[in-house]
């Protein structure tokens, strides 16, 4: 199963439900005081429906648990997960730039926005981005996607609109975006040979320089 060690208080934590077969992905928000973790499908716990007797495939319920939860940085977990994943599994998923809220894409091809306090849905849309999505990152309700094609693009959850694309943005697959915390500016980078492009949101306007991440040595 998976466990998150916090090096100051020596506390684990594993998420909610079995963990040891699912595959888990976590992210941690920009502050620090989030971890937040996620599966492709909604975990499940198998409970006793007779306490009093040892758990059998007659002596069983399955209760559901959130595909999407969040951690605090003492490794609580907070509230009870967030309701509108419980069927739903998380494809990808990002914390907005000042970490108070949540984007994912989800197995269904919605992206859903959500408060991280109260763990509610803000607004939901239909992705443009399905099978060739590789990376979304969060820009409050503006989402930039990177995909497997070298394109990117900048969606209002809001509208559901496009305010921008580059469908040739990387001459290879994204690797991976991020957003700076003043949400002005986004970087990319390629998946094979590293190049790093900064972009002017929310219009994906290329800034001056290009740079290139050096290989680890052999």
């Amino acid at each position: 199963g998976l466990q998150f060690l916090n090096v100051l208080s020596g506390k684990t934590v594993s998420p909610a439900g079995n963990a040891d077969s699912y595959s888990i992905a976590a992210y941690g928000s920009r502050d620090g005081k989030y971890v937040m973790l996620t599966t492709k499908d909604p975990l499940k716990k198998y409970e006793p429906v007779d306490a009093t007797k040892p758990l059998t495939r007659e002596n069983m319920r399955v209760i559901r648990e959130s595909s999407l939860q969040v951690l605090d940085s003492s490794f609580n977990r907070l509230g009870a997960g967030f309701q509108d994943h419980l069927e739903v599994g998380v494809v990808r998923a990002s914390f907005s730039p000042d970490s108070n809220q949540i984007v994912t894409l989800g197995t269904d091809g919605m992206l859903r926005q959500f408060d991280v306090q109260t763990q509610q849905l803000i607004r939901s849309a239909t992705s443009p981005e399905k099978d060739n999505v590789h990376m979304v990152s969060a820009n409050n309700d503006t989402i930039i996607f990177g995909n497997q094609l070298g394109g990117l693009a900048v969606f209002e959850l809001k509208t559901g609109n496009f305010i921008a694309k580059r469908e040739q943005a990387h001459g290879e697959s994204v690797k991976n975006v991020a957003v700076s915390p003043d949400g002005k500016l986004a970087a990319s980078i390629g998946a094979e040979r590293g190049f790093i492009k900064l972009w002017r949101l929310p219009k994906l306007e290329l800034q001056v320089g290009v740079f290139r991440v050096k290989p680890y040595p052999k």
